[in-house]
């Protein structure tokens, strides 16, 4: 009768630890970015979050060289920003990392490389690489989604809350709704948005700073807004299987056409809604926020 107890109280302890739930502090910095800090190996980083990204995390360096249990990979990471501008970051495979209160068996790991660019929204001018970093000079790492894998993960800008689960047993209210995804060949995950003549692949992107889609994608039958406070005009978009859910987007030139998707969902997306991602059964649901609920 003991061990059938012990059995059992060994079993309930199992399934506590596999239902851990973790909430992890979103900030955000002068460029609109969201901003986590992590203790890794008992250092604090502040990573930009950024979900455009498919490596878990992109380090200086120096971080990189304090992790003791790593591998380095053969080849080099290469990729293209939105500019067209081509980056190599060295590769590692990281085991046995703590990362605040969850441990990794395993994890991708890259050398950070400052990437992309910044639209001042005021004159419509590119902030180069250089100057965003003079900008916030602490912001040296990106956490991306290789560090959600086989997650439940739901972003709340607004409360500056970001949580990690691994219950996949919740029931949704109604006023959550789901939207159909998919996924890139190196793993971004995408969406399907329309102007009623085009459909279009928008990637989910907490690291841009708004809404955009690249302005030689669009149809000729895009209906573009011109504002007065704004240095560039913006469309309106639906998603293809959710018609009465819209987003409006900044419609920007010279982004390269070397890009694999046709926009982003970033920050307005994100602040108009509560997105909960599982990871582990490839599903989005959205619930949007009540038009009278103000920033905390």
């Amino acid at each position: 009768m003991k061990k059938k107890l012990i059995i059992a109280i060994l079993a309930l302890f199992t399934a506590v630890t596999q239902a851990k739930e973790v909430e992890w502090l979103l900030n955000e910095n002068e460029l609109g970015q969201q901003i986590i800090s992590l203790k890794i190996n008992n250092e604090n980083v502040d990573f930009k979050l950024d979900t455009g990204s498919i490596t878990a995390l992109s380090l200086p360096l120096n971080i990189i060289n304090k992790i003791e249990d790593k591998v380095e990979k053969k080849d080099k990471l290469k990729f293209t920003d939105g500019l067209g501008n081509v980056h190599y970051s060295r590769q590692f495979v990281v085991h046995n990392l703590i990362i605040n209160d969850l441990f990794y068996e395993q994890l991708e790991v890259d050398e950070y490389q400052p990437w992309g660019f910044v639209v001042d929204v005021e004159s419509g001018d590119k902030i180069t690489t250089q100057q965003q970093q003079e900008i916030n000079e602490k912001q040296i790492a990106v956490a991306g989604l290789g560090l959600f894998i086989d997650k439940m993960v739901t972003f709340d800008v607004r409360s500056h809350k970001l949580t990690l689960s691994d219950d996949f047993t919740t029931q949704l209210a109604s006023d959550w709704f789901e939207i159909p995804f998919f996924t890139s060949s190196k793993g971004h995950l995408l969406v399907n948005v329309t102007d009623n003549e085009k459909n279009y692949i928008l990637a989910l992107d907490t690291g841009a700073g708004s809404n955009a889609i690249m302005s030689q994608r669009l149809s000729k039958q895009a209906e573009l807004i011109k504002k007065e406070d704004l240095p560039f005009p913006i469309t309106e978009l639906s998603f293809v299987d959710m018609p009465n859910v819209k987003e409006f987007f900044a419609v920007l030139d010279e982004i390269t056409d070397e890009m694999p998707f046709d926009g982003v969902l970033g920050y307005g997306f994100f602040y108009n809604h509560i997105v909960k991602v599982d990871f582990k059964n490839r599903k989005i649901w959205v619930k949007p926020y009540p038009e009278e609920v103000e920033n905390q």
